[in-house]
């Protein structure tokens, strides 16, 4: 009964206690970051006017380029005819160069910066040595993003790379399957001694081995069917959270939620599946959608976003043959006219072939369902292993023992 415990309390607690946790971290982290890149569309951007009559306390954001470094805590960024400081003291800084994960430092870890680095900053307007700055407040600290690129590419690259490639490979992974391995191998040695069931030793061994186990023939087959299926729900829940973007300006806002994507798709799995044809943004612009022909579209020099999902459009019906949802700010005050680029770069100017909601709920669909694919994958890769290198320890135990 002892060595059971231990058995199994070695494998909970090394293979899926600590891992685990490490994953609940990191999804929390990520889930967190792409929740405050979208709750910042919901803010004003910074103009002279409001950092004239600006009120502390009061939550603002900013696209800027670095000008100056002032007592390595204070950063000059000048963007649109206006320089601002912001308060940087601690603050956890992400670095956006491409679309794999972003890296996290904490600002005064960071070393020398080129003048002209772009950044993005979403924070509150605090007073720091008798001068207003931005800056965290008491509940939200700072979000600062240095990006490549243009502003109005800035939140959908955001989102797109905010995402952690494999939650349950975190920083806690490598070091506990390590440690659990190696609990395994000394527990196999210490039983040795003992005038013991050989099946318990070659659960103990077999244990040992759980960290690589996928890596030999069969299962290695397995294995690889699990990485392309995670890989395939991934994309697809990329793809229902920035289809989703400008489709979060017609709901109420909602600064406590941390899915954007997800919230479209409950909307839409209620009895009310409308959207308001239009909606003001932060800084009072009228901000909507118009269907309209693909040839239309072509001449209004919009963004096309598209998805992997219209493979299921069917043999006929391909992204081109169908039309194009656009969203954008009208050009005469009249949404019945075509639409520009509006004035916030967060508020982005694109075209989505198709019905957008149906898209966006059946990505969500076929991300469920690859996921499942993949740890049912999963699950044979170990069992097949299990059941095969575990016979093969037992016969060479029944040998030298």
């Amino acid at each position: 009964m002892i060595v059971l415990v231990l058995l199994l309390g070695l494998g909970f607690l090394f293979y899926l206690l600590i891992p685990g946790l490490g994953a609940l971290y990191v999804r929390q982290r990520w889930r967190t970051f792409r929740s405050r890149i979208i709750t910042s569309r919901y803010f004003p951007l910074l103009t002279p006017e409001n950092v004239r009559y600006g009120v502390l306390g009061e939550h603002y954001r900013f696209f800027g380029s670095l000008e100056a470094i002032e007592e390595d805590e204070i950063v000059w960024l000048f963007g649109d005819g206006l320089r601002i400081p912001v308060f940087l003291d601690k603050v956890e800084v992400f670095f956006l160069s491409s679309e794999t994960t972003p890296r996290q430092v904490e600002w005064n870890h960071i070393g020398n910066l080129a003048e002209g680095t772009q950044f993005f900053v979403f924070g509150t307007m605090i007073l720091h040595s008798g001068r207003m700055v931005l800056g965290s407040g008491t509940s939200d600290e700072l979000l600062a993003v240095m990006y490549e690129g243009h502003p109005s590419r800035f939140v959908s690259w955001a989102i797109q790379s905010g995402r952690q490639q494999n939650e349950f490979w975190n920083f806690l992974t490598p070091v506990s399957l390590m440690v659990g391995s190696l609990s395994y191998l000394i527990l196999t040695l210490g039983l040795g001694e003992y005038p013991i069931q050989r099946f318990w030793l070659a659960v103990s061994l077999l244990g040992a081995l759980l960290p690589v186990l996928p890596l030999f023939p069969p299962g290695i087959g397995f294995y690889a069917l699990y990485r392309r299926f995670w890989k395939k729900g991934r994309t697809f829940r990329v793809d229902r959270d920035v289809l989703s973007l400008p489709l979060l300006y017609f709901l109420p806002p909602d600064i406590n939620s941390t899915e954007g994507g997800y919230r479209i798709v409950k909307h839409l799995q209620t009895g009310d599946k409308s959207f308001p044809e239009r909606v003001l943004l932060p800084d009072g612009q009228p901000y909507g959608r118009i269907a309209v022909t693909q040839e239309v579209f072509e001449g209004l020099g919009a963004q096309l976003r598209t998805s992997r999902v219209n493979e299921s459009l069917g043999p006929h019906r391909k992204p081109n043959d169908l039309p194009v949802t656009v969203f954008g700010s009208p050009s005469n005050g009249l949404f019945e006219g075509y639409l520009i680029p509006p004035q916030d770069p967060m508020a982005e100017f694109l075209g989505i072939p198709g019905e957008v909601g149906e898209k966006i709920v059946d990505c969500q669909k076929k991300a469920m369902k690859y996921e499942f694919y993949s740890v049912a994958f999963f699950g044979a890769s170990y069992g097949v292993n299990s059941v095969l290198i575990g016979w093969i320890i037992w016969q060479i135990l029944r040998i030298i023992r």
